[in-house]
């Protein structure tokens, strides 16, 4: 129980983080091991999908499932078109990439993509985020501050609008 709590925050972080191309049925897996200072690794596992759409209110119902430490732990949130980032957005990532971070291509269990990796710095944390053209825009994370280490990988996506 201890070590799925440490993680709990991690889910939202990610839930609000780079989310990107809203199709119904968008998926992505990722592959993570989070590290506390005190402790050793833990291995987890998220999937993330788009479910219905709710026209009335230009929502969709976005899950979350957290598989770490031997535990589930599933959260389904109702999100708005303007929480994610649209496909415009990721072009403009990756096109102004020169200024804001630095073009590359990333191999990682997904597959190899071009990615613009972008440094960001807040309160003591960092974060390197690779984007690219996969559901929610992100290809690879890694985060550190004073008191953890995580990193996670896509290994796994589809595009629910047929992409």
């Amino acid at each position: 129980m201890k070590t799925l709590s440490k993680l709990v925050f991690f889910v939202p972080f990610f839930a609000s983080m780079a989310l990107a191309m809203p199709e119904v049925h968008d998926f992505a897996k990722f592959e993570g091991v989070s590290t506390p200072k005190e402790g050793g690794p833990l291995s987890w596992v998220l999937e993330r999908t788009l479910g219905e759409y709710l026209p009335e209110t230009d929502e969709f119902v976005d899950t979350v499932v957290l598989w770490a430490g031997g535990q589930k732990m599933v959260q389904s949130t109702l999100r708005s078109r303007g929480d994610f980032l649209s496909d415009q957005r990721v072009e403009e990532i990756l096109n102004d990439c020169d200024t804001i971070g630095e073009q590359g291509t990333i191999q990682v269990g997904a597959g190899t993509f071009e990615v613009c990796k972008v440094f960001y710095e807040e309160g003591g944390s960092q974060t390197t985020t690779w984007y690219g053209r996969v559901p929610f825009g992100v290809v690879k994370m890694a985060s550190q501050d004073e008191n953890s280490s995580s990193e996670q990988e896509l290994v796994e996506y589809s595009f629910g609008g047929g992409q």
